[in-house]
């Protein structure tokens, strides 16, 4: 995020406090390497981070990219007014389960005993024998079980059997004194937070793959979006969650910190990092995408922030013409770089045309409030946007 912002004022003299400044489209003579690291894509490729995903709006030869014209004029962007901020009434001096409480409620440790009470009796059907060990749980124990799950992501031991050791430099007595050995592990053997028998097959229409977790994901997805107002900047991006265990949809994406694991695309508030929105990757979405998987990414997670004047900043993975221009028709503004072989993308622009660029070369285009700008440091790159900014 912070690459784009700076990106946007050194090559469009725009200030993200809400200033105007003045571009001036003579590229200065600076022989020093640029710290900047957007690569252009190779014609033609595709730097998704899933082979399963395929952008339909990546090349198109023959457009003549519409209206694109070399003449600059201003661009008026109306002001963002929406309320801010966290919307919950908590004290200042609230502790950090108080915050938790706002994401997970109480009446969420009542569903999850019932449905665990009846996982339990499911599987002790289905195996048509009574396990002994099991008494049923309460919302109350669901609660404990979660602190001590907390508790053990915190003071981390090689195997949960240690928790309960007798060799009191192994043992957590605020984990052993709590609960038991063999009531934690019946818990986590039963633990559930959704009806097993509605699970739909994979195969099968209606299959939902995050069938085992959906109410929890929903709940925090609800409650995420009423505790906090995005304030005019939101990042669209990936992230994330390292996991190497078995998993249909689990990804491998090189070069990043944890390249095995759960992709998450996530919507977030630029200025605080908070999460507004999210949507698990689990592989090829069966909705119709007309104009690409980038395209519905952000139209789907930024889906409730629309009309309202938001400025949306994502990467070239997501970004198209198309994009731009379905967002400004819906009050919604973005900055994002773009691969140059996109469809719609200026002619003069187009990878070929920035074959001939030198270093500091800069070339704009305009559409009406959509600007298209090409920049050659240590290599060519392509960004669009839509913001206040005037030439000279």
């Amino acid at each position: 995020m912070e690459d784009i912002l700076s990106m946007f004022r050194d090559y469009t003299g725009y200030d993200y406090e809400g200033n105007t400044q003045v571009l001036d489209l003579e590229p200065e003579n600076n022989d020093g390497e640029s710290d900047i690291d957007i690569s252009l894509e190779p014609f033609g490729s595709d730097s998704s981070d899933s082979e399963d995903e395929t952008s339909l709006d990546l090349v198109d030869l023959n457009n003549d990219s519409g209206d694109w014209s070399a003449t600059t004029t201003d661009v008026v962007v109306e002001n963002f007014t929406e309320i801010c901020g966290p919307t919950h009434d908590l004290p200042y001096d609230a502790t950090p389960f108080d915050y938790f409480s706002l994401l997970i409620p109480e009446n969420f440790y009542e569903h999850i005993a019932v449905q665990t009470n009846l996982y339990a009796n499911y599987r002790q059907q289905k195996e048509g024998k009574v396990d002994r060990a099991w008494q049923p749980t309460t919302a109350s124990e669901i609660k404990l079980l979660f602190h001590i799950y907390i508790t053990m992501g915190i003071h981390v031991l090689p195997e949960y059997k240690m928790y309960w050791a007798s060799d009191e430099r192994l043992r957590v007595d605020g984990v052993a004194g709590s609960m038991g050995k063999t009531r934690f592990e019946k818990l986590s053997q039963y633990f559930h937070l959704n009806d097993a028998t509605t699970f739909v097959p994979r195969g099968h229409p209606g299959h939902d793959p995050l069938h085992k977790v959906r109410p929890f994901l929903d709940l925090i997805r609800t409650n995420i979006a009423t505790r906090f107002a995005a304030g005019k900047n939101i990042s669209l991006d990936e992230a994330m969650i390292p996991f190497n265990g078995r998993l249909m949809w689990k990804q491998y994406i090189k070069g990043k910190p944890n390249p095995w694991g759960i992709k998450v695309w996530c919507a977030t508030d630029a200025s605080t990092g908070y999460l507004l929105n999210f949507s698990i990757y689990t592989g090829k979405v069966e909705d119709p995408m007309p104009h690409g998987t980038g395209h519905y990414i952000v139209t789907q997670l930024g889906e409730r922030f629309l009309g309202k004047r938001h400025h949306f900043f994502f990467d070239n993975y997501f970004s198209s013409v198309q994009l731009a221009e379905d967002l400004l028709r819906q009050q919604t503004y973005c900055c994002s770089t773009i691969r140059p072989n996109r469809k719609g993308w200026p002619l003069d622009l187009k990878p070929k045309a920035l074959k001939k660029f030198k270093k500091g070369d800069v070339m704009v285009r305009q559409k009406g409030n959509l600007v298209a700008t090409a920049w050659k440091d240590k290599r060519c790159h392509s960004f669009e946007y839509q913001h206040h900014f005037r030439y000279r």
